[in-house]
C-alpha cells in the first residue's frame, strides 16, 4: 500500500498508540491491577507501517494544566512540529487554532476538543467544547495533546540523516 492513509485512520492509530502508552503506564503503577492486556485486530499490511516508540510519544505529548505558564506562540510552534494543522476553526482531530488568548486543540485521542484560555502567559481555564457548535462544555483541570501523526520528523533529525535520505533517493531512481 503506497498511498497515505486518510486522516481519520491516522487519528485512530495515534489514539490507539496513546491508549497503549497510558494503559501500560497505569498497569505498571498498580501491581494489583486486574486489568487485562489490550487486544487489537488489524490486517497484516498495517503491521508494516512504522510507529513511534513509547519514548517518542511520551516526549512529544503536551501536558497542559491550570495555573501553569504557557507561551502561546511556542505552543503553536510545538503543535505544528507534532503534525497538528492550524485552522481557522477546530472541527477534527489533529487541528488547532491560536487566536488572542484562546488556543483550541483537538487531540487525536480524545473527543471532544479542548479550549485553553490564557491570562497573560498563565493557563486560566481549560474546557472541553463541542466541535460543531464551538460552545464550551465541561471545565477540566488539565489537557493532554499527544502527537497527531506517527511520524513527526524534526528538522534536526532530517539534517542528521540527510546522507541516508539522499542515498535512498538515489537508489530509488
Amino acid at each position: 500500500d503506497r498511498f497515505s492513509p486518510q486522516p481519520f485512520v491516522i487519528n485512530q492509530r495515534m489514539a490507539t498508540l496513546y491508549r497503549w502508552l497510558t494503559h501500560s503506564a497505569a498497569t505498571r503503577k498498580s501491581e494489583s491491577s486486574n486489568e487485562r492486556a489490550s487486544i487489537v485486530v488489524t490486517p497484516a499490511s498495517s503491521l508494516l507501517h512504522p510507529v513511534p516508540s513509547r519514548e517518542r510519544i511520551r516526549e512529544q505529548t503536551l501536558h497542559l494544566e491550570l495555573g501553569h505558564h504557557l507561551d502561546r506562540d511556542l505552543l503553536a510552534q510545538r503543535l505544528l512540529r507534532h503534525s497538528y494543522h492550524r485552522k481557522p476553526l477546530v472541527e477534527e482531530p489533529g487541528e488547532f487554532r491560536a487566536r488572542g488568548d484562546i488556543v483550541d486543540i483537538y487531540p487525536p485521542h480524545s473527543p471532544p476538543p479542548v479550549r485553553i484560555e490564557l491570562f497573560g502567559e498563565e493557563i486560566e481555564s481549560i474546557r472541553a467544547f463541542d466541535a460543531i457548535t464551538q460552545r464550551s462544555l465541561d471545565s477540566l483541570g488539565y489537557a493532554i495533546a499527544p502527537p497527531s501523526k506517527e511520524l513527526t520528523p524534526s528538522r534536526d533529525l532530517i539534517i542528521e540523516r540527510q546522507g541516508l535520505i539522499r542515498k535512498l533517493a538515489e537508489d530509488q531512481g
